[in-house]
């Protein structure tokens, strides 16, 4: 299929009218028949004007099941070791704050300055505190200690307590003033086999406060190990909160599928979300082009707290680029790993060192209709908050330096262009509406144009308006929506060959706030420009090097 043919296959999967419900079940594919009569319509390429630089898109290295693999089975290591050295008592559970109505309905129905809120934290206030600990007998033996069970043996010496709070899809917990000592191990994990940790020391940024990753189910267990109780009397530490998850943090579903045996229920819809009719599968919009195939390995569901709540954006990993006689060919290897995200999404330290980022979220396949999710999602946890700027006077950035990938993730660093942006181009994002595994969409950029919803704190040029869609366009003008969750999901634009994306901008919302997100005419998308944020990021993501080193 020739590259405009390619363009077209992908616009035209689908297109429907303006949304009809916001429970609607899970988007309807075109037929392959459709597709094909409409694979040779007509499309207008993007012009460049040769006013900026341009950086492709490179992979991190080749997806590898095996060290996925890996993971999983260490983590089922771990588990059937704590198991065994657990205390067998029953322990009681921690109190937690119970959830209000209210907070329930904020984590079931409301958003954030477009941020999906899918968590709230409730407090706990528990100080445990070894110190005190007194002589224990050189046999195996259990006692109640601090609201939970105490297990001493030769082997090791653990403690352990629960956290319920009931109805959560998961729970994360919130530590403060954390001492574990030399050689002692936090751990949080759940009776399915889920285990996060261990965490040492004063937590993963030497802080003593840190939110653990989220747990699936609502109850957890708070595991302490270490090799003696001796060892065990240097740990301190405060359980403050827990983040109580809501309904809509979907992933937690699509987790906990990959420890359980036999089929789970999703509720319907797009893998368990209802999403509008409008929604479009990301897996149908990749499946004939491989510039969108490379794009959906660089896109991250970012799930991180802000305050007492927590929030799902969605993210971008951006590829680097050296200048200099004595650039190396290739940037991907051993280079930082840079996410773009939106400033109202995260604009701090403390939420971007609570960040989970989650790759490859998505259905199995465009042919299953949105029924199954991928099981083989790659998370990252915590980042570096690099710089950021708000609206209206910049465009709505965020970028931040994640921790390392792990290995054989996959992942792809997609590429980005300072050009400016022609009428008429087709913005395209990937990301996570209302939290839903990877889904499409597309709108056409329109500069300056009066018939187009414009809003004050979002002013051109610093900012990219697209949307109008008139009904004898072929293909479509508009395609998919966003909405929240999507937030901070890159504006991407073809290359001229299709053969890649590049990142144009990042998502900022849409006008006016709460229209109907289905209607290209009546509300428009709105992105923050990567022109205008460029000044602030050149400088992580440009290296200009000479045979004496960086400039």
């Amino acid at each position: 299929m020739n590259p405009v043919a390619a363009w077209a296959a992908v616009l035209l999967l689908q297109s429907s009218p303006a949304l009809a419900d916001a429970g609607a079940s899970c988007p309807v594919v075109s037929s392959p028949a459709a597709v094909a009569a409409l694979a040779a319509a007509p499309v207008a390429r993007p012009v460049r004007h040769g006013d900026g630089i341009s950086v492709g898109s490179e992979s991190t290295g080749p997806y590898d099941p095996q060290a996925a693999a890996q993971r999983r089975e260490a983590e089922r290591r771990t588990f059937e070791r704590i198991l065994a050295e657990r205390p067998t008592g029953a322990s009681p559970p921690t109190p937690v704050a119970p959830i209000t109505p209210q907070q329930i309905e904020a984590i079931e129905r409301s958003a954030d300055r477009g941020r999906l809120h899918v968590g709230t934290a409730l407090a706990v206030g528990r100080n445990v505190d070894f110190s005190h600990l007194g002589t224990v007998p050189a046999t195996v033996a259990e006692v109640a200690y601090e609201n939970g069970l105490l297990r001493a043996g030769p082997d090791a010496a653990t403690w352990e307590t629960q956290i319920v709070s009931d109805h959560a899809s998961a729970l994360r917990l919130r530590f403060r003033g954390v001492d574990l000592g030399p050689g002692v191990e936090l751990y949080v994990y759940n009776e399915a086999g889920r285990v996060v940790g261990p965490y040492a020391g004063a937590g993963p940024d030497g802080r003593g406060d840190f939110w653990s990753e989220a747990v699936f189910g609502d109850r957890v267990r708070v595991h302490l190990r270490a090799a003696d109780a001796e060892a065990l009397k240097a740990a301190r530490f405060e359980l403050a909160q827990a983040m109580h998850f809501g309904s809509r943090y979907r992933i937690a579903e699509a987790e906990a599928q990959r420890y359980v045996t036999g089929p789970v229920p999703n509720g319907g819809g797009f893998c368990g979300v209802p999403v509008p009719t409008c929604w479009v599968d990301g897996m149908c919009a990749l499946e004939t082009n491989p510039g969108l195939e490379n794009a959906t390995k660089g896109i991250a569901y970012l799930q991180f707290a802000d305050g007492n709540d927590d929030f799902i954006c969605t993210g971008t990993l951006l590829n680097t680029v050296f200048e200099g006689p004595d650039a190396p060919a290739s940037t991907a290897a051993g280079r930082p790993p840079y996410l773009l995200t939106a400033n109202h999404c995260i604009d701090n330290q403390a939420s971007a060192t609570s960040l989970q980022a989650f790759f490859h979220y998505r259905t199995t396949s465009c042919s299953d209709g949105g029924s199954n999710c991928s099981f083989d999602t790659v998370q990252v946890d915590g980042s570096t908050l690099l710089t950021t700027g708000a609206a209206p006077t910049q465009p709505d950035f965020t970028l931040l330096r994640l921790s390392p990938l792990p290995a054989g993730a996959g992942l792809m660093r997609l590429g980005w262009t300072t050009e400016t942006v022609g009428d008429g181009w087709y913005l395209m994002h990937l990301g996570h509406p209302d939290g839903a595994p990877l889904a499409y969409s597309y709108r056409r950029s329109r500069l300056n144009n009066a018939s187009l919803p414009h809003c004050t704190d979002a002013p051109e040029p610093t900012f990219l308006y697209s949307g109008l869609s008139l009904p004898t366009s072929n293909p479509p003008d508009a395609v998919g929506a966003v909405s929240s969750g999507s937030s901070g999901s890159a504006a991407l634009s073809f290359l001229d060959d299709f053969s890649d994306v590049q990142v144009v901008g990042q998502l900022f919302g849409h006008c006016p706030s709460g229209g109907d997100v289905c209607d290209a005419n009546a509300d428009s998308t709105i992105d923050g420009s990567f022109r205008a944020a460029y000044p602030y990021l050149q400088r992580f993501l440009v290296e200009r090097i000479y045979a004496d080193g960086f400039d």
